[in-house]
């Protein structure tokens, strides 16, 4: 685990994390170095105008304050828990490790299903929503062998190519 990335402390430090994802020509990369920079999230959002404009940029400064962007991260967080996801951030322990040798690590992860599978082999599955009958073919046949044979499959639930995935690894 990347040991300069502090860990979360507490939900407000998760909300943080959350909007600073969703700042304007902000991606994790630049979320990184915001956290590593004032110490933590909250710190970066409650940073004096100039000093966050000068590390974040000023379309992102602009947006940091705004009330839309918070309830966003609110509806997410109250969806998610709804859902019985949980949400993982960077610096936890159930932080897939092989995340972090990435040049930017998505900082917060919403999961469902069992957090002990993130560690296991895996092939992420990315692909049209509008999926023809030959993609969902293959889609499902794809990850059926490779379910068969222990790799996790792993995608961001869209319909389509992602749906037709799942349903072969199951």
């Amino acid at each position: 685990m990347d040991t300069l990335i502090p860990a979360p402390d507490g939900p407000e430090e998760l909300r943080a994390l959350l909007v600073l994802d969703q700042l304007p020509r902000v991606g994790p990369a630049k979320v990184r170095d915001l956290v590593r920079r004032f110490g933590s999230a909250e710190a970066a959002l409650a940073a004096p105008a100039g000093t966050f404009a000068r590390a974040a940029g000023a379309a992102a400064a602009s947006h940091r304050r705004r009330g839309s962007i918070r309830d966003e991260v609110r509806r997410a967080l109250e969806r998610a828990s709804r859902a019985g996801m949980s949400v993982i951030t960077w610096g936890a322990s159930a932080y897939p490790a092989t995340l972090l040798h990435l040049a930017d690590p998505p900082p917060v992860l919403f999961v469902r299903g069992r957090l002990e599978l993130l560690g296991r082999d895996s092939v992420t599955v990315v692909g049209s929503r509008r999926a023809t009958a030959y993609g969902r073919r293959i889609a499902v046949g794809m990850a059926s062998a490779l379910a068969a044979r222990g790799v996790e499959i792993v995608s961001g639930g869209a319909r389509g190519i992602d749906t037709h995935a799942h349903l072969g690894a199951l």
